[in-house]
């Protein structure tokens, strides 16, 4: 469970499993809501959460045409297979039309903006928290002689243990260049792109893997957490998809709820939702009339603790080498059809 509040994790379980919300949890949600111009004063930094990719990338765009300096990154692209100028500006345009998830996780042109959230596109170390998904503060920049970003250096603040390994390995560096102690650096990487069917025609991309996320959409933001939201709420939103942004932020006070129209009403709750009640009454349903499997009943021996006992057998020299000792051991019976395997 993401929040330490009782009562507020407890209205998450009711919305979660469909119930009724008492007046008083309406409340204390209803509580949360304000208009768009009250976020954007008391919370300008939260990360926003929308239904939509299209919010998403007008509020991104809107924050990142509203700094005052940023530094824009473009990817290295270098074609190959091409056998003319005219088949290269084709598949040029193909490649600039394509989704980031068809670019392995590498955009065309990124601008970088220090304090603000940027989400990592690809998985660099899963190990060590730098996975697809991942959002984190930009809090430092690097460049080389020519200008182009090498380095961005990011705070997960939410999530400490993020960037953990990739720290200790860079402490000098960071100590030299007066970096923030807890900043992760996230470099270029490199992805060979398939432009045609068969693969003859490739683009090799290096850049780095970052995407501007001051706003996400609900969908994408499964699985994060975050201290401070502000989630566009919709009366038209099913209940799953309300408990998915609400149960985003950590705590309470972390959340904002604004709507398109500055109506300051929370619809969901007021009755039990029958879609998750027949969700839940269908799960209910699967667990008591479970599918018998060969794994299942493996289980049921194991655990009625009659024993176990298994042989390993070196099949490539048993016919040559062990057959008179399996015979000892009345292991052995027809062997040149199959092996057995003794349980009990």
């Amino acid at each position: 469970m993401r929040q330490s509040n009782r009562v507020f994790s407890s209205i998450l379980t009711k919305i979660g499993n469909g119930d009724q919300l008492a007046s008083q949890e309406i409340e204390l949600i209803e509580s949360r809501l304000c208009t768009v111009h009250e976020a954007d004063t008391h919370c300008p930094h939260a990360i926003r959460l929308f239904n939509t990719n299209h919010a998403v990338n007008v509020y991104n765009k809107k924050i990142l045409d509203g700094a005052i300096e940023k530094y824009n990154s473009t990817a290295t692209d270098v074609y190959i297979g091409c056998t003319s100028t005219e088949q290269q500006a084709f598949v040029r345009q193909k490649l600039h039309k394509m989704s980031i998830i068809d670019t392995g996780g590498l955009p065309y042109e990124t601008v970088f903006v220090k304090d603000i959230y940027y989400m990592i596109t690809t998985n660099i170390d899963v190990s060590d928290g730098l996975a697809n998904g991942a959002v984190g503060k930009l809090v430092h920049i690097e460049r080389d002689d020519s200008g182009q970003v090498n380095f961005v250096w990011l705070e997960f603040s939410d999530s400490p243990k993020t960037g953990q390994k990739i720290r200790k390995k860079v402490a000098g560096h960071v100590a030299a260049n007066n970096i923030s102690r807890t900043a992760v650096p996230i470099g270029r990487r490199s992805s060979t792109i398939p432009l045609n069917n068969n693969k003859t025609i490739n683009v090799k991309r290096s850049h780095l893997p970052l995407v501007c996320a001051c706003a996400t959409t609900i969908h994408k933001s499964q699985g994060s957490t975050y201290s401070e939201i502000v989630y566009e709420y919709d009366k038209k939103q099913s209940q799953s998809l309300v408990y998915v942004a609400l149960s985003r932020v950590t705590t309470i006070e972390g959340l904002r709820i604004t709507t398109s129209n500055n109506d300051l009403t929370f619809y969901h709750g007021r009755r039990p939702s029958t879609t998750m009640i027949h969700l839940r009454d269908e799960f209910r349903r699967l667990s008591l009339n479970c599918v018998k499997t060969v794994d299942s009943d493996m289980l049921y021996f194991i655990r009625q603790e009659q024993g176990l006992t298994v042989y390993t057998l070196n099949c490539q020299s048993l016919l040559r080498s062990h057959s008179q000792d399996l015979l000892k051991i009345k292991l052995y019976k027809n062997l040149t059809s199959y092996f057995y395997l003794k349980l009990g």
